[in-house]
C-alpha cells in the first residue's frame, strides 16, 4: 500500500504530461528539452558539490553570521548559488537550442519534462537507500514490496508523494515559465526571481523546522510539526512562479514590477501565509491527518 502511494511520485507528473499535450498540442520536443535540462544539471552538480564540500570554501563563507538560530548562513548562500547554476542552465537551453520552446503552452510540457526526471531521481533514491538498508536482493519481488511497505507508513508515503509529485512539480514548471519569458523578452529579473525563489523553495522549510522552538506552545508534537511545515511551506511557496506568470502572460511588463501596490499585494501574501501557516499547524493539520501526541 505504502508503495504505491509512494509511486505516485512518479504517475501524477507522467500523466500530467500526456494530459497537457492532448489538451495544448504541444510539440514533444519540448518535453525532451527538459529531459536534457536536468541531464546537464545533474552532470554540473557533480563537480558544483565537490566545490561546496572543499574545506576551502567553507572557510570563506565563515564570516558570515548567521541570520536564523540554528541555521547556518552558508547553506542559504548554497542553496542560491546551486539555484544560479540550475535556472543558468536552463536559461541557455531555452536560450539555444530550444528556441521551438517561446509559448508558454511549449514552457509548460519542457517544466514537466524536467519534473519527471526529478520525480524518477527521488523515487530511485528511495529505493537504493532502502536495497542497502535491507539487502533487498536477498528476496523475493513480493517479499521485496512487503519489505518496503513496513519501512514506510502510509502517511510518510503519502507526504512524500504530494512533495515531490505535485508541489515540486508545480514549483518546477512555474520557475521554467519564468525563465523562457526571462529567455523570450531578455528580462535579467525574470531569471533572477527565479534563482530567488529556488532558495526559498530549498530553504525555508528547513528554516521553519530547525526554528521550531516554541511550536510546543501550540500543542503540535515535533513529528507532526516535521511533516505539516515543509509541505505547507513549500506549497505556497510554489504558487509564487506561478502567480507572476499569469500577470506576464497578460502582457503585464515586468518592469513595473516595484509598483506600490505589487510591493503591498506581495507583503500582504507574505503575512497571510505565515498566519496560514500559524492556524494550520494550530488547528487544521492534526484533524486532517488524526495525528495525535
Amino acid at each position: 500500500m505504502s508503495v504505491a502511494i509512494l509511486s505516485l511520485m512518479i504517475v501524477l507528473p507522467a500523466a500530467a504530461v500526456i494530459v497537457w499535450q492532448r489538451h495544448s498540442r504541444a510539440l514533444w520536443g519540448s518535453l525532451f528539452f527538459g529531459f536534457g535540462a536536468f541531464a546537464v544539471n545533474g552532470l554540473v552538480r557533480i563537480p558544483l558539490g565537490q566545490v561546496f564540500a572543499h574545506p576551502l570554501f567553507g572557510e570563506l563563507l565563515a564570516p558570515f553570521p548567521n541570520i536564523f538560530v540554528n541555521y547556518p548562513t552558508s547553506w542559504i548562500i548554497w542553496a542560491l548559488i546551486g539555484g544560479l547554476f540550475r535556472e543558468g542552465i536552463r536559461w541557455l537551453i531555452l536560450f539555444f537550442p530550444a528556441t521551438s520552446v517561446r509559448t508558454w503552452q511549449e514552457g509548460v510540457l519542457f517544466g514537466l519534462g524536467y519534473s519527471c526526471l526529478v520525480a524518477l531521481q527521488h523515487f530511485g533514491e528511495f529505493v537504493s537507500i532502502s536495497w542497502e538498508e535491507i539487502e533487498l536482493f536477498q528476496y523475493s519481488f513480493v517479499e521485496t514490496m512487503a519489505l518496503l511497505n513496513q519501512g514506510i507508513s502510509w502517511f510518510e508515503a503519502l507526504y512524500i508523494a504530494l512533495d515531490r509529485g505535485v508541489v515540486e512539480t508545480a514549483f518546477n514548471v512555474g520557475t521554467c515559465l519564468l525563465v523562457m519569458f526571462s529567455v523570450r523578452r531578455l528580462n535579467v529579473w525574470l531569471f533572477l526571481a527565479a534563482v530567488l525563489w529556488y532558495g526559498l523553495y530549498s530553504e525555508l522549510p528547513r528554516v521553519l523546522f530547525f526554528n521550531s522552538v516554541g511550536w510546543e506552545v501550540f500543542g503540535i508534537p515535533s513529528y507532526h510539526m516535521g511533516f505539516s511545515v515543509p509541505l505547507l511551506s513549500k506549497t505556497l511557496i510554489a504558487l509564487l512562479p506561478l502567480l507572476l506568470f499569469f500577470d506576464l502572460r497578460r502582457g503585464e511588463d515586468f518592469s513595473k514590477i516595484m509598483r506600490p501596490s505589487v510591493v503591498i499585494g506581495a507583503t500582504t501574501f507574505v503575512c497571510l501565509t505565515w498566519v496560514l501557516v500559524v492556524l494550520f499547524l494550530a488547528f487544521g493539520s492534526r484533524f486532517l491527518f488524526g495525528l495525535s501526541d
